[in-house]
């Protein structure tokens, strides 16, 4: 056996000097025939060997070794054979075969590498003749990988080595070093004429047709791809399919390099499709393999699928529905394991965006696979995310009927109980712990990139009740747990949001039965729930347009002198700012979720309500409220008081209320009232109907009213209608909700009340976030050089555009992300915001903020914004990797990395055209990938799609990119909360937190009337125009100041409710 690889070593030496450097074709062919010949001969002569186990292929020693492990080529070491081989290594005839197969190969891609480096100096007809030898020496190696006899393990050498072949943006080939990623390198560029081109045209003036000199010099890539669908379709060797997968998932992302090949690229996706979307090489007769086997083989061929999806362009539109149906399909593939469904929810994140049209047509059906899996907690915040994402693409869902809504909400609600359900078994509820934000110091190890997170800590309680007791969880467990939940409530909280009114009323029974029944106390509304119950009602008659569009809170300056008056009633504030010397009066209502505001002519409107009820007809007095029989018939064509004809599927029949305006007994008027039902509530008896007065008890904080509503389907009684009395018309937290406690005048004149409100109003009305952007140019390393920057490439301005709205700093509105809106421009003329409807996002972006010396104020401001942001989003055209504390902070917790692939910079070229030129005439235009993967302090179990690189076009980068800050700042928030607070305790979120604030309110106004309770009734009323008598009418062309008129309506609405 020595002697046989020492006489190998010579030979494969002589062929090694002969191939590289002969110019004459002939010899170049003899040479080659001579190799092929003594290889594939030994090899077909010998018995089919394997290796011992730990063989690592190649023997050491050998010129195939040196070659395989030489700096030159970087290769990684053939990978063992596989152990079903039956001949022993030892065999001298078979490992003499082995060695001729294994060093030719080595030689021939030696070969094959030195020529194309080669090639682009040479003049037209020396070019011509050398492409034509590494057209043949590529053939020799695709003849030896096609072989059917070929060892598994010099079969994967080869499958290594040609997946190192990339091509440019120019067309022209290289062999990627092994150890770098496919990214863009700078030195891709270096040298670009010392390149063989995929199809070249060069010296096609002398003599010879264009066509076929170019059919001379077109590298075989063709054949490459039709030869790897064979092998997927052939191969029963494991270790070899997880090769082709492998690799095949890195040089798919190279796209220029299977632009010549569309239709054999299609022909392989389509079969990647159909064969592996179903695991069917696990059913393979030849190969048997045990479930650990099985869940490596699922991941492995979904992970190739998200590669073809570059290829989308390529695909009819039944393939491109059929590839969203695969990884559809995959959620439920492996039951046992985790890691393909979390592979699929990852892959359909990127479909949303780059298939959207497949994604609207199986957007159904994905979520009815989403309810089948929600038992498995390591997937829970893949899943939710997932859900969470689809929510900022409305197209997306634009035509969901009411059942889609509700298997979202089945989905989060699951999760919600699960969640709430472990808390019980670990009988120890959560103490809410007020305030939000904030930082401890680090702990140790707190620097650094985390690695991939264990699948352990995404189980919702951070583990299991028995490992509670043993060891107190991580704040990184309990950051993990609190996020799911609060990931859960946000995905009921923006679809319930964006539905029409109609909508809302055919999902509201559903989901308020879900979220009783997931309910974690057993005897009082979570505040969670309170919270979601207040978000139900404040919004029931309002549309997404509605709340996106309510304009910024009239302050008081605005009005100028004004009378003020402020109510609570249940979790809302009614606060009436009313004109002293003019009729306007700004309503205000406040309550957890939000703050509404209008400005009325109070005299006319009061005045038009009146009216409205004196033309009423009259009957006769109820004698009593509704009953629960009468709320379950419907009444047609009843309106909604948006306007929405029939939006209430179900209304009652006409009931009666008091006019109210007056002292003793009031008038009786009809009015019709409504409520709502879900789909079949019309054949609902009274067992299945709730009290008339559950609404009021849960928005008391109760449970008991509803507990019937735990075991089977139940309608609450939401149910709208005009106001008892005219003042309730606009003293109301819940416009024209019926059965509710009534509104309480808050003492206003109390310190700790007035305190509470202004501390309130402070209080954000939705969820807010900051994200710095930073641009890194070609070269730049420190962090100097980053901030910088005050320009980028077209392709980064365009990544920019798509983050959100481009607006104006100087008088900017609302939320700002404390940048300077005076006008002084201190930290730049504009910024990028978005929002949606229940958060508001503001980029601080390198490039718009000014720059400056390195200690200079501007230089300051600028890292004092972007380096206290926990997400740092860095587009990177450095042509390096970007290094985690290249911008150091204590809060840099997530960094979203966006790098260009394979491709030239468009800002440092003259002349972009060569993004869409066709190379050599091909028909295929050059699609710009970009790599987009996170990396994350070690401490925070952020676990986003871009944990694994991710590539995307430039069309989806920016909604892909975004949808990743938004939910790593959330988790940066809870877990610097939880790291703040030990661990212990629940996340507040600004709607919690406005509740909290209300309670305090109610609390501070029940100290304040109890030391009121001797005074009189008359002295606590505020002093104004005297009652109307029940036989006035209230005087139409009436020019009294709001203010007076705010007077009248504060006594009518204690009166009523005193004679009640």
């Amino acid at each position: 056996m020595e002697e046989d690889s020492k006489v190998v070593d010579s030979v494969t030496s002589i062929l090694l000097m002969g191939l590289t450097n002969t110019k004459d074709p002939e010899v170049f062919r003899r040479l080659m025939q001579f190799s092929m010949q003594a290889a594939l001969d030994a090899r077909y002569s010998r018995p089919k060997p394997s290796a011992p186990h730990g063989s690592d292929g190649a023997a050491s020693g050998t010129l195939a070794h040196h070659i395989f492990q030489g700096t030159v080529h970087s290769s990684p070491p053939a990978l063992p054979l596989l152990a079903n081989d039956s001949t022993s290594m030892t065999d001298e005839r078979a490992y003499s075969s082995y060695a001729r197969v294994s060093t030719t190969a080595a030689c021939l891609f030696c070969v094959l590498q030195r020529r194309m480096a080669n090639t682009g100096y040479a003049g037209d007809d020396e070019y011509v003749q050398s492409s034509s030898i590494i057209i043949e020496l590529a053939n020799a190696l695709l003849d030896l990988l096609e072989s059917d006899h070929m060892f598994p393990s010099v079969q994967r050498d080869i499958l290594s080595r040609f997946f190192r072949l990339h091509a440019d943006s120019s067309s022209k080939l290289y062999f990627l070093q092994h150890g770098r990623d496919t990214v863009m390198d700078e030195r891709v560029n270096l040298h670009e004429n010392a390149r063989f081109k995929l199809v070249s045209t060069r010296g096609a003036a002398s003599g010879d047709s264009s066509s076929q000199q170019a059919a001379a010099v077109k590298f075989p890539v063709s054949r490459y791809v039709s030869i790897l669908t064979s092998l997927f379709a052939s191969s029963a060797d494991l270790e070899t399919y997880y090769a082709l997968c492998q690799g095949l998932m890195q040089q798919l992302g190279n796209t220029y390099l299977f632009t010549i090949c569309p239709e054999e690229m299609q022909a392989l996706i389509v079969y990647l499709i159909s064969h592996l979307r179903v695991a069917t090489y696990s059913q393979d007769a030849r190969v048997r393999l045990s479930a650990e086997e099985k869940n490596k083989v699922s991941a492995f061929s979904y992970g190739l699928l998200i590669s073809a999806m570059h290829y989308k362009d390529l695909l009819k539109r039944d393939q491109q529905d059929a590839l969203i149906a695969a990884f559809r399909d995959g959620l439920i593939v492996s039951s046992n394991a985790s890691a393909t469904p979390q592979i699929c929810l990852h892959a359909l994140s990127v479909s949303m965006l780059e298939l959207p049209g497949a994604m609207v047509r199986l957007l159904s059906s994905i979520l009815q696979q989403l309810v089948k899996i929600y038992s498995t907690p390591q997937i829970s915040v893949h899943l939710l995310e997932f859900v969470s994402a689809i929510s900022r693409e409305q197209r997306l869902y634009a035509n969901f009927r009411a059942q889609d809504y509700r298997m979202i909400f089945a989905v989060a609600i699951n999760y919600i109980r699960f969640h709430n359900n472990q808390r019980r078994r670990e009988n120890a509820p959560p103490t809410p712990v007020p305030g939000a934000g904030g930082a401890g110091a680090p702990k140790p190890g707190d620097s650094g990139v985390s690695p991939a997170v264990d699948p352990k800590r995404l189980s919702v309680g951070g583990g299991s009740a028995s490992d509670s007791t043993s060891a107190k969880p991580s704040a990184s467990d309990v950051a993990l747990s609190q996020y799911v939940l609060v990931m859960a409530y946000q995905v009921i909280d923006v679809y319930y949001l964006s539905l029409s009114p109609s909508l809302k009323a055919e999902t509201v029974n559903s989901l308020l039965q879900g979220l009783l029944q997931a309910n974690l106390s057993r005897d009082s509304l979570d505040e969670a729930n309170e919270v979601c119950l207040d978000m139900i009602l404040q919004n029931f008659n309002k549309s997404s347009e509605d709340i996106l569009s309510q304009g910024d809170v009239a302050t008081k300056e605005d009005l100028g002198p004004v009378a003020e008056r402020t109510w609570i009633q249940h979790n809302g504030i009614v606060t009436i700012r009313a004109q002293k010397s003019g009729p306007l009066a700004q309503i205000m209502v406040r309550s957890p979720s939000g703050t509404t505001s209008r400005v009325v002519d109070l005299p006319a409107e009061v005045a038009r309500k009146y009216a409205e009820r004196a033309d009423l007809p009259t009957q006769s007095p109820p004698t009593g409220p509704a009953t629960t029989a009468d709320a379950s018939v419907a009444t047609t064509g009843a309106t909604t008081p948006s306007g929405d004809a029939a939006a209430m599927p179900h209304s009652s029949p006409a009931s009666t209320i008091s006019r109210g305006s007056g002292r003793g007994r009031g008038t009786v008027r009809n009015r019709r009232l409504h409520s709502i039902a879900g789909p079949g509530a019309a054949g609902l008896g009274e067992a299945d109907m709730l009290p008339p007065d559950t609404i009021a008890r849960l928005l008391r904080g109760e449970l008991a009213a509803a507990q019937s509503a735990t075991s089977r389907a139940a309608h609450f009684p939401i149910r709208f209608g005009p106001a008892p009395c005219v003042a309730q018309e606009f003293i109301t937290a819940y416009p024209m909700l019926q059965n509710i406690d009534p509104p309480v005048l808050l003492p206003t004149q109390s310190e700790a009340v007035s305190r509470s409100l202004r501390i309130f109003d402070i209080t954000s009305t939705v969820d807010t976030h900051k994200v710095s952007v930073a641009y890194v140019g070609p070269g730049q390393t420190t962090e100097h050089e980053i901030l910088l920057n005050q320009q980028g490439s077209p392709a980064y301005w365009n990544f920019l555009r798509g983050l959100g709205k481009i607006t104006r700093l100087s008088g900017m509105k609302g939320y700002s992300a404390g940048l300077d809106t005076t006008g002084q421009d201190q930290d730049g003329r504009y910024t990028i915001k978005w929002r949606d409807l229940i958060a508001q996002l503001v980029f601080h972006v390198g490039t718009l903020m000014p720059a400056g010396e390195t200690m200079s104020e501007r230089m300051v401001r600028k890292k004092a914004h972007m380096g206290n942001d926990y997400v740092h989003i860095v587009f990177n055209e450095s042509g390096r990797d970007y290094e985690f504390d290249t911008i150091p902070s204590e809060f840099n917790y997530v960094q979203i990395i966006v790098t260009p692939v394979d491709g030239r910079i468009p800002s440092h070229e003259v002349d972009s055209s060569w993004l869409h030129s066709d190379p050599g005439g091909a028909e295929a235009k050059f699609v710009q990938l970009y790599k987009v993967k996170t990396q994350v302090n070690a401490n925070v179990p952020f676990v986003g799609p871009a944990m694994e690189p991710k590539l995307l076009t430039l069309t989806a980068l920016p909604a892909f990119v975004r949808s990743v800050a938004i939910h790593a700042a959330i988790i940066s928030q809870v877990y610097s909360d939880c790291k703040r607070n030990g661990g212990v305790g629940e996340f507040i979120s600004p709607w919690r937190a406005r509740l909290q604030a209300i309670k305090r309110i109610r609390s501070a106004a029940e100290r304040e009337a109890a030391k009121q309770q001797q005074q009189s009734a008359s002295a606590q009323s505020p002093a104004g125009s005297p009652l109307l008598d029940e036989k006035e009418e209230w005087p139409a062309g009436l020019h009294a100041p709001a203010s007076q008129v705010l007077d009248h309506l504060t006594r009518e609405l204690e009166s009523f409710y005193n004679r009640a």
